[in-house]
């Protein structure tokens, strides 16, 4: 006989939800016991990028439910937001990273730069 395995979106979501939570929190363990900063870029993004989901879906939620456009313009500019603070988070991780200001410094001028137009 063959099982068929039916996801549903909540279950993929936990899962996803579930992993990124668990990448998060032990980057920042890694970052309290080694202290640096490194650990630390790549955690605040995760976190980040786990809020910008859950905004995202409640932007989308909202809308299906015909809720008012202020609420529904509300969750769009969290999800913006959060997500414009985890791509400054994920520029800075691949920073350091990378060590671009010595080894790159074009692409850490350009990094800069992405930087200041996100903020």
């Amino acid at each position: 006989s063959t099982m068929l395995l039916h996801l549903t979106y909540p279950t993929l979501r936990l899962f996803l939800d579930g992993m990124l939570l668990m990448m998060a929190l032990y980057a920042l363990a890694t970052f309290v016991w080694h202290r640096k900063p490194l650990y630390a870029w790549y955690g605040f993004y995760l976190v980040g990028m786990i809020a910008n989901l859950h905004f995202n879906d409640r932007a989308h939620w909202l809308q299906d439910q015909h809720a008012p456009e202020s609420a529904v313009a509300l969750a769009q500019w969290l999800e913006f937001s959060i997500q414009s603070i985890a791509f400054v988070c994920y520029i800075r991780f691949a920073s350091t990273l990378l060590n671009m200001q010595q080894r790159d410094p074009f692409s850490f001028r350009l990094a800069s730069a992405m930087l200041v137009v996100v903020i």
